[in-house]
C-alpha cells in the first residue's frame, strides 16, 4: 500500500532502452518496497537528433552525457504535467539502501 506522502512523489528512473540488465534490478528494488516508478525512455543517445544536439549549442559532451541531462529534463516536464507535488529522479543503476521506502518519507 502507499503511503498518502508517498503517493504525492512521483519517482522517474532514468535508463537506456539496452540497459535491461539495469532496468531488472532497479524494478525488484521498487517492488520489494512496493514503490511505483517511471522510466524515461526517451532521448537515448543513439535516437538524439540534431535538434536534440543542438539545445547543447558549443557543448563538447559525449551523446551520453546529452541523453542524460535530456532525460532528467524530460522527468522534471512529466512532473509538471502530473498532478505530484515531487519528484525523485534515479539512475538505472541506484542501489536503494534497506531504509529506502522509511526514510522517503521522512
Amino acid at each position: 500500500m502507499v503511503e498518502p506522502l508517498l503517493s504525492r512523489v512521483a519517482i522517474y528512473v532514468v535508463s537506456a532502452k539496452n540497459f535491461v540488465d539495469r532496468q531488472c534490478s532497479i524494478a525488484e528494488q521498487m517492488s520489494k518496497d512496493d514503490l511505483e516508478f517511471e522510466f524515461i525512455w526517451e532521448f537515448d543517445a543513439d535516437e538524439l537528433s540534431t535538434d536534440d544536439l543542438a539545445r547543447f549549442g558549443q557543448q563538447t559532451m559525449r551523446p551520453e552525457a546529452k541523453s542524460c541531462v535530456l532525460k532528467h529534463l524530460e522527468a522534471q516536464s512529466l512532473l509538471l504535467r502530473s498532478d505530484k507535488d515531487a519528484c525523485l529522479i534515479l539512475e538505472d543503476d541506484a542501489i536503494l539502501s534497506k531504509t529506502f521506502k522509511h526514510d522517503l518519507k521522512q
